[in-house]
């Protein structure tokens, strides 16, 4: 059951808040086909009374649905193994065929010679059952059935765990998970491959009506490209065919409104946040998140996965080593600045688990900010800062800051770990030193903003 979802005490009911929601898990045997482990609905009712007559109708309709996915799921096992078995049959004879077609004059084996040495006994076998299955669940079925086992249809997720494997340790496992959790949803809409390109096109204008954003849409369709390359490339799908992911076009992006747009933490609103953070008893990690991300500019992740080790010093400036990152732009040399040193040298000098915000709890994606980050929510809604403001927006703040101080792109681009523009500095400029990266960082000022460590407990 999800975290934020608890026991109700009512078979197939969960409670959120006051508000109840209808669960059922799903058998692990057709995981698969459903593509996801647990059904949940929000029966949007405080009433125990009500909430248990309208989930009793989604757990009907549920059950259902994992009836026909055993269904499913059985039809595509049994063409798989039959396609297995003739895979291997006609690796067997292979060897004896060719033989036989050498000594033959037109290259042909006769029907006798099949006959007497049993060649293609388990195709026999194979069209006898494909007659059985016309004649019991109609001619669909066989077609379904025989277009898998030749090679012509594909089950989505047959070959996704081992796409999945060989992204390890090129992908992080976050991403590695979107990834996984963009292919079920493909299933969900073309459980058999291949498909078309107008298909896809029809898929992408549907999910634009339900107004999901541009971003989100093309993150979803570029996980399947992937997918559906690496599906052809090992032959899998007609290695010569087209991916039908590939050049899509998406709706004309609605007018920019201030009203949605992401916003930069002015000067005054990171004292805002430090000052509540500080007020704020046993989350002294909160606060020197804050503090991290205003003077670095980094990432939440990248500041939750700092170790004490990343603590480094070279011509006698003390950085952080950015490790791990999303892009090979972000691996970078973060000069500490002269305003947190002491706070860094702390966090170092007094870590109990070896991270400099100690104690927080990594997930199954291996993040350590998922926790914090929420905290983080918490603390800016409690000052009345909307969705538009998020922990990135310190990112915004250190850049607005360097941008103000006349900074190049490409100076402000190696503290804030973004690409960095034009060939020659691009490509084949290895950047600027230690020394000269903490000149410019020191430059910028945070009037007014008390940087002195948070006494108190760190969360457990």
């Amino acid at each position: 059951m999800a975290k934020w979802k608890r026991p109700s005490g009512y078979r197939g009911i969960a409670i959120r808040g006051n508000t109840y929601f209808a669960r059922l898990t799903v058998p692990e045997d057709v995981r698969e086909v459903i593509g996801k482990s647990e059904f949940w609905k929000t029966l949007e009712t405080d009433d125990i009374h009500i909430a248990q007559k309208r989930a009793a109708l989604y757990i009907l309709e549920w059950k259902a649905q994992i009836k026909q996915a055993r269904g499913a799921s059985s039809a595509v096992k049994d063409a798989l193994q039959w396609k297995r078995e003739l895979e291997a049959e006609k690796r067997r004879e292979a060897p004896l065929i060719a033989q036989l077609q050498a000594r033959s004059e037109d290259g042909q084996l006769c029907a006798h010679q099949v006959n007497e040495l049993g060649l293609g006994s388990k195709e026999h076998e194979f069209s006898e059952y494909l007659d059985q299955v016309a004649d019991r669940k109609g001619p669909d079925a066989a077609r379904t059935l025989s277009n898998i086992v030749y090679g012509e249809s594909l089950p989505c997720t047959t070959y996704l765990e081992e796409w999945l494997k060989s992204q390890e340790g090129k992908l992080i496992p976050r991403t590695i998970k979107q990834r996984h959790t963009a292919i079920l949803r493909l299933n969900d809409k073309f459980p058999v491959l291949p498909i078309k390109k107008t298909e896809v096109a029809r898929w992408i204008i549907e999910q634009e009506a339900e107004g999901k954003a541009e971003a989100t849409i093309k993150g979803l369709i570029g996980s399947c490209r992937s997918f559906y390359d690496y599906l052809m490339r090992m032959g899998y799908l007609d290695p010569e065919g087209v991916n039908p992911f590939e050049g899509h076009k998406y709706s004309k992006k609605k007018k920019a409104s201030r009203k949605e747009q992401r916003q930069a933490w002015e000067v005054e609103d990171v004292i805002k946040l430090v000052a509540k953070a500080k007020s704020k008893s046993g989350d002294a990690n909160l606060h020197d998140l804050i503090l991290l991300g205003a003077y670095t500019g980094a990432r939440i992740e990248e500041i939750a996965q700092l170790k004490v080790e990343d603590v480094k010093t070279k011509d006698g400036i003390t950085f952080l080593s950015i490790d791990e990152s999303k892009s090979n732009a972000g691996l970078r040399d973060i000069p500490v600045h002269n305003d947190i040193l002491p706070l860094v040298n702390s966090l170092a000098e007094s870590s109990p688990d070896g991270y400099l915000l100690p104690n927080e709890k990594i997930t199954s994606n291996g993040e350590r900010s998922s926790a914090i980050g929420k905290r983080f929510g918490r603390l800016k809604r409690s000052l009345g800062y909307d969705e538009r403001y998020v922990f990135h927006s310190l990112r915004k703040t250190l850049s607005t800051l360097l941008e103000r101080l006349g900074l190049h792109h490409n100076q402000a681009a190696e503290i804030t770990g973004h690409e960095k523009v034009g060939e020659t500095y691009g490509t084949y400029s290895v950047g600027l030193t230690i020394v000269e990266k903490a000149e410019l960082l020191n430059r910028i000022t945070y009037q007014g903003l008390n940087v002195e460590p948070k006494e108190g407990k760190r969360r457990p």
